[in-house]
């Protein structure tokens, strides 16, 4: 490659990081995998996710220029290049390439580009890229901050396909580097090249994380952090596309972050999210449940969106911005990337082809869950001084639902998240140093054996007032049970039900049972709290305002790290 050419990203193939051949890199959705033997006539359909050209945000963030295309292969092959803009797809007449020769690629007028090579001959098709010839390039060095507890197998998973990638691309070694923050202080003989090992005391993913970032930040040549969950899988080339997309940025937008898509494990081709924004007490995802198989989804994913922030599967952050904007608040884990997001003014940016999977958060749904995620949604609304009236009646209809709906272990956590709360900043920010919060959570059992005698049948024709004055239904007998998924929060499908089985995956799942007891305790209990969280609203938005820069600084994690 000439020395002022920077590849932008490379045609890549499945290999293997989900089951399944999915329709993702080729839509032909055949598993191929390079070399590929094309026959006379064969045509390769790369107008997927994974191989669609982000143009318009390359235009818009880097000084692309003139973008070529050049593939490498034996025989003879036409390329037809399509382009993607608000509601029209144009394609040009087929490119007949040579082997090696840099094609110049025409999409100024679209958002995506995708190609679709056909053999003119038997043919194989080695490899390909996309690239560019700018004037000069920016120097990067990404800090690959992976925080983990107890999960060796990802994570020798993950390392074992970027150390395949890298032993592909050895000049990208120079541009990356791995911290492993061990919060389990596990793993052993992980060490090797350019991946660091630092074992951390367990005070949660946002302490993990948080180290991580110090690290990188200290070791005087990182220019970029990228912070990613152990269990998010991802295809490596992604970490080239961000190398490259950073090395090609326009001046002016230093401070930009630039997020990945959450795909979800179980269904490889959906979105869960890729953005968020906050508004009044809670967050809400952005470009949620597209299917990416389907060009017009893609279409609406590169669709620009204001986002306020991204989730910790995969964020890359300027360190120049770390250092301005500090760390991650205390908080063990959920809502912590949202709150940091917040506390960031940066630009935040996504682009097709960036995306990893997670498994469903429903899946690890829990009652301590359910603590960290309503005791740090207060602490973000306080540390940001948004706890008013208004926030607080939003937050306790969110919480009331889980009684509605059976779940009576995650009202119990949400009163002591209250409870917590309540008791200020210097307490709930040094809770971290006690580890994971004593939650009395669900029994799970086998689903099989669970639902033995359950009663599907059951009464739904009631209007919202009549379910709300009922307790939704607690008052009235019980009729019917129901068999659901813990991202139900619908209360009509649980009006009058007598038992709610909950399914995790096909084997696990855990029996509700009605108890009106506890649904009017906790109701009872959640009133009381609501009236404390009103009263004392503005010391708590004044307290944790005040207390935010410093739980968030160097300094304050040293603190709590018992550095000097």
């Amino acid at each position: 490659m000439s020395r002022n050419e920077v590849v932008i990203q490379h045609i890549v193939m499945p290999s293997g990081i989900v089951e399944g051949d999915i329709p993702l890199y080729n839509r032909n959705s055949d598993g191929r995998h390079f070399p590929i033997d094309l026959r006379k006539g064969d045509t390769l359909d790369l107008r997927s996710h994974f191989n669609l050209l982000p143009i318009r945000k390359l235009r818009e963030n880097t000084e692309t220029g003139t973008i070529f295309l050049r593939l490498h292969f034996k025989g003879s092959v036409s390329v037809l290049v399509t382009t993607y803009g608000p509601g029209t797809e144009t394609s040009e007449d087929a490119i007949i390439p040579s082997d090696g020769e840099c094609c110049i690629i025409d999409g100024s007028e679209g958002d995506l580009l995708g190609i679709v090579i056909t053999a003119m001959t038997d043919s194989v098709l080695e490899s390909g890229e996309f690239l560019c010839r700018p004037q000069s390039r920016k120097d990067v060095h990404l800090a690959h901050v992976i925080c983990t507890y107890h999960r060796e197998k990802d994570l020798q998973d993950k390392l074992g396909r970027i150390g395949s990638f890298l032993d592909k691309d050895p000049d990208m070694k120079e541009h990356l580097g791995i911290f492993i923050i061990d919060n389990g202080r596990t793993i052993k003989d992980i060490e090797r090249g350019n991946v660091r090992l630092i074992g951390s005391p367990n005070y949660g993913g946002s302490a993990g994380f948080a180290r991580g970032m110090m690290e990188a930040c200290r070791d005087g040549k990182t220019t970029h952090v990228l912070l990613n969950d152990d269990d998010a899988r991802l295809d490596p080339e992604i970490l080239f596309r961000t190398i490259s997309f950073y090395s090609l940025l326009k001046d002016g937008l230093s401070d930009t972050m630039l997020g990945g898509t959450m795909l979800l494990l179980d269904r490889p081709c959906e979105t869960h999210e890729s953005g968020a924004v906050f508004k009044g007490s809670k967050p809400h995802s952005l470009k949620r449940h597209l299917d990416l198989s389907d060009i017009s989804s893609n279409e609406e994913l590169e669709r620009e969106e204001s986002i306020d922030y991204f989730g910790w599967w995969y964020l890359t952050i300027p360190a120049e911005t770390i250092k301005k904007n500090g760390y991650p608040l205390p908080m063990f884990y959920k809502m912590d990337d949202v709150e940091y997001g917040l506390r960031s003014p940066s630009r935040k940016v996504n682009m097709c082809g960036i995306s990893v999977w997670h498994p469903s958060f429903s899946s690890s749904y829990s009652a301590s869950g359910t603590y960290y995620a309503h005791r740090n949604d207060l602490a973000l609304l306080a540390c940001n001084r948004m706890l008013d009236r208004r926030n607080i009646d939003e937050f306790m209809e969110r919480a009331l639902l889980d009684t509605a709906c059976l779940r009576y272990p995650s009202t119990s956590a949400t009163l002591k998240a209250i409870d917590d709360f309540l008791k200020g900043p210097d307490t709930l920010f040094r809770m971290c140093l006690d580890g994971p919060t004593g939650i009395e959570g669900y029994e799970y059992g086998d689903v099989g054996e669970l639902s033995v005698g359950l009663r599907p049948e059951k009464e739904t024709r009631a209007g919202f007032g009549f379910r709300k004055y009922t307790l939704n239904g607690l008052l009235l007998p019980s009729f019917g049970d129901i068999i659901t998924g813990f991202d139900n929060m619908q209360t009509k499908d649980f009006y009058r039900v007598g038992k709610a089985l909950y399914v995790v995956d096909e084997k696990k799942g855990t029996l509700c049972k009605r108890s009106l007891t506890k649904a009017i305790f906790q109701t009872i209990g959640l009133y009381i709290l609501r009236r404390k969280l009103i009263r004392n609203m503005e010391r708590l938005n004044e307290e944790y305002g005040s207390a935010s820069a410093r739980y968030s600084s160097e300094e304050g994690w040293k603190e709590l790290f018992g550095e000097e």
